[in-house]
């Protein structure tokens, strides 16, 4: 790198929204404080400084003063915002088993798919797309899934 791109650098470090603007920000409460002036002080680049001194500065600063490093790096949504908008409803899900003893010999084991039914606070919405009411119509409901889905398998 030339002493030119080193200046430019710099001269961004110092001036505007950029690393001096951040140190000032953090260090705003010092007046008087002349601990945590002196810690300003050392985290500012000055305009004599080089590349090297200015890099253990910003260095100082993100790991001794903000301890960045000690921060959990979070990725992608927080928790907090997703659980305004989702609803947690309990689900149940029947597995259709049947034991081999039972099979006749030369014949394939039907395979049922899960029926998955979450609960809600007037209806079970199943999987399937339909409202079934509370009471004896969700074992109606699970008899036709698993008579609809052997006629498929059969078929």
């Amino acid at each position: 790198m030339s002493i030119r791109d080193w200046a430019a650098i710099r001269r961004a470090l110092i001036k505007g929204d950029s690393y001096n603007s951040e140190v000032n920000a953090h260090f705003a409460d010092t007046t008087g404080d002349t601990a945590r002036d002196a810690v300003k002080n050392i985290c500012l680049v000055q305009s004599n400084d080089s590349a090297l001194i200015a890099q253990q500065r910003i260095r100082f600063f993100r790991e001794e003063v903000q301890k960045t490093h000690l921060k959990p790096t979070i990725i992608g949504q927080p928790k907090i915002d997703l659980d305004a908008d989702v609803k947690y409803h309990p689900m149940i899900t029947v597995e259709f088993r049947q034991s081999l003893a039972s099979v006749p010999r030369g014949k394939p084991i039907p395979a049922l798919p899960p029926v998955t039914i979450a609960v809600l606070p007037d209806s079970f919405s199943s999987k399937l797309g339909c409202d079934v009411p509370f009471g004896r119509s969700i074992l109606r409901l699970l008899a036709a899934t698993s008579r609809s889905s052997l006629n498929q398998k059969s078929a």
